[in-house]
C-alpha cells in the first residue's frame, strides 16, 4: 500500500477506533508523501476525514441522521454499538462532509457535460417541437421551505450586535458563505419571509425537481453547494436523451423565479402547466379573505369551473363582478390569474387523454428528501445545514450502500 502510493512511514499514535460492532485500540501509522505534507492513514482512506470511525459506522450514522434527530442518532449507536460513540456534532459534521462530497462529484458531472455538449447539440435541440410524433417528457419542479434557524443560535463572537437586528442575520448569512468559501463552495440559496401578526418568520428553501426518463420513471434533481441548477438539469437532460428530439412539459406553481429558470433550461418553446392542485388551492385560500359570509363555496366552485376548462377570462369576469371583504386579496388573485393565464390550459381535456395535470409526485419527493425530517414544529435550519440533509437523504434513497456494506460483510462470514 505504501509503496504503490508513494509514502514513507513517519512514526505512530494510539486511537480508539469506532466501529459498527464496538471500540478497539488502533495504531495509526503517520506517513508522508515525498516533498508533501505528512498525513495518515485516515487522511488517505476516508472521504470524511480523519473521524476515528469505520465506514459502516460513518454509514450507519449518516442513514438514521436522514430519519430521526442528530440526538436521537447518537444515543442509538451507543445502545447497539456496543459502546461505540458518535456526538450529534461529530454527525452534523459527517453529513456536511457527505454533501460536499456530493456537490464536488456533481460539479464533475456538470463540467463533462458541457464539454460534450459544446462539442456535440447545443441545449436548443431539446425545444419543445409540434410534430405529434414526438415523445412528450414530464418535468416537475417545486420549492420546498424549511424554517430558518435564528440568529440566538449562530456563534457570533461580536456581542455588539443586536440580537433582533437585521445585522445579525446578514452577519450570520456572511459568516455561512465565507466557511463554504473558504472550503472552495459557494451558496445559491432562496430565502423567504412570510409575516404572521407581529412576527416576521424566515425560511430557507430548496428546490426539487424531477425529470423522467426514457423508460418512464422520474430522476430526482437536487443541487449540491454551489452547483448551477440550470446547467445541472441541463446536463442529466443530455445524458437522458441524447440527440433525441422530444417535447418537455414542465409543470409547476406560478412562482417567477421558476419561469426564469425554465426559459434558460429549455429555451422558448416547451410547454409549461400551471399546476391544478396549487391553483385550486391558492383560489381557496384567497377566497376565503374574499367572499362574503356563506359565499366562499359557491364562489370557489364558480371560479374553478371556469378554470378547469382555461376559461381565465371568464373566471376573472366573474371575480371582478364580487364584492370583496378584502379589496388587496382580490387585486392579488385576479394578478395571480392574469400573470398566470398562459399556463391554465384546459385541464378536462388533458385529463381525459391520461395526462398528468398536477406536481404531486414532486411533492411527494419533497416529503421524503425534506419535509418529513427536517419540518417538525421544534427545527429550525441554517441554510447548509438544511440542505446537507437533504442531499445525504437523496443518496440514500436512490444507493442504499450502508445495506449493501452490511450484505458483503454477512456474506463473508459465511
Amino acid at each position: 500500500f505504501y509503496k504503490k502510493k508513494n509514502l514513507k512511514t513517519n512514526g505512530n499514535y494510539e486511537v480508539t477506533l469506532h466501529t459498527f460492532c464496538g471500540k478497539f485500540p488502533f495504531t495509526v501509522i503517520k506517513t508522508k508523501q515525498v516533498e508533501q505534507h505528512k498525513i495518515n492513514f485516515f487522511d488517505e482512506k476516508s472521504e470524511y476525514g480523519t473521524y476515528h470511525f469505520s465506514k459502516p459506522l460513518i454509514l450507519f450514522g449518516l442513514k438514521y441522521s436522514t430519519k430521526m434527530s442528530y440526538k436521537n442518532v447518537e444515543d442509538l449507536i451507543s445502545e447497539v454499538c456496543y459502546g461505540s460513540f458518535m456526538s450529534d456534532r461529530t454527525l452534523q459534521n459527517l453529513v456536511v462532509k457527505k454533501a460536499k462530497s456530493i456537490s464536488i462529484s456533481q460539479e464533475k458531472m456538470i463540467n463533462n457535460g458541457i464539454e460534450k455538449m459544446n462539442k456535440n447539440t447545443e441545449i436548443d435541440s431539446f425545444e419543445d417541437v409540434s410534430s405529434e410524433k414526438i415523445t412528450e417528457y414530464t418535468y416537475f419542479c417545486d420549492d420546498v421551505m424549511v424554517k430558518f434557524q435564528k440568529e440566538k443560535r449562530n456563534k457570533i463572537k461580536n456581542n455588539d450586535l443586536n440580537k433582533n437586528s437585521d445585522n445579525n442575520i446578514e452577519e450570520k448569512e456572511k459568516i455561512t458563505t465565507e466557511v463554504l468559501k473558504n472550503e472552495g463552495l459557494k451558496t445559491n440559496f432562496i430565502h423567504k419571509k412570510h409575516k404572521k401578526g407581529k412576527k416576521e418568520r424566515k425560511f430557507t428553501s430548496i428546490r426539487v425537481g424531477m425529470l423522467e426518463n426514457l423508460e418512464g420513471n422520474f430522476s430526482t434533481i437536487l443541487s449540491g453547494f454551489g452547483v448551477n441548477n440550470i446547467k445541472h438539469t441541463q446536463v442529466i437532460l443530455k445524458n437522458t436523451f441524447g440527440n433525441k428530439k422530444i417535447k418537455i412539459v414542465a409543470i409547476t406553481d406560478g412562482a417567477t423565479s421558476i419561469k426564469n429558470d425554465l426559459s434558460e433550461m429549455f429555451g422558448q418553446n416547451y410547454t409549461h402547466i400551471l399546476d391544478w392542485y396549487h391553483l385550486e388551492k391558492k383560489v381557496y385560500q384567497t377566497m376565503s379573505m374574499i367572499s362574503e359570509k356563506g359565499k366562499k363555496d359557491d364562489d370557489c366552485k364558480k371560479i374553478l369551473h371556469y378554470l378547469w376548462y382555461g376559461k381565465t377570462e371568464n373566471a376573472l369576469i366573474y371575480l371582478n363582478n364580487i364584492t370583496p371583504k378584502q379589496q388587496d386579496k382580490k387585486e392579488m388573485l385576479i394578478t395571480y390569474f392574469t400573470k398566470n393565464q398562459a399556463l391554465i390550459i384546459d385541464y378536462d381535456t388533458h385529463k381525459k387523454e391520461n395526462k398528468t395535470i398536477g406536481s404531486g409526485r414532486c411533492e411527494k419527493e419533497n416529503d421524503v428528501l425534506v419535509a418529513k425530517r427536517q419540518k417538525n414544529k421544534t427545527m429550525a435550519w441554517s441554510e447548509n445545514g438544511s440542505l446537507a440533509l437533504a442531499l445525504v437523504t437523496q443518496y440514500f434513497s436512490e444507493n442504499d450502500s450502508f445495506n449493501l456494506k452490511v450484505e458483503k460483510i454477512e456474506s463473508k462470514k459465511q
